[in-house]
């Protein structure tokens, strides 16, 4: 994992704002997100995190979110922890 990645997900798992490069952690009053090059990957609330490829199953995508789960490609499918997803598709971690 990247340490960019590391960095990031340790912001948004203590709540805390982060922006680093192409990557941002915005905390609000009940919710933090995170975001990629602007577009929202993953969002918190209360206890329930979920995560979306946000419409780009990139490399740089997919890595930063195998820091919530596994997170891969196969045969141009998109996958989070197993199940087939879209790439506009939120899952819950």
């Amino acid at each position: 994992m990247r340490q960019i990645t590391q960095r990031a997900k340790q912001a948004f798992d203590n709540n805390t704002p982060f922006c680093e490069s192409n990557t941002q952690v915005i905390v609000m009053r009940d919710v933090t997100e995170m975001y990629l090059f602007g577009n929202k990957i993953a969002r918190k609330f209360g206890d329930k995190t979920t995560i979306s490829l946000a419409g780009w199953n990139t490399n740089t995508t997919r890595e930063r979110l195998n820091a919530f789960a596994n997170v891969y490609t196969r045969q141009g499918q998109a996958y989070i922890n197993g199940k087939a997803v879209s790439d506009t598709e939120w899952v819950e971690v």
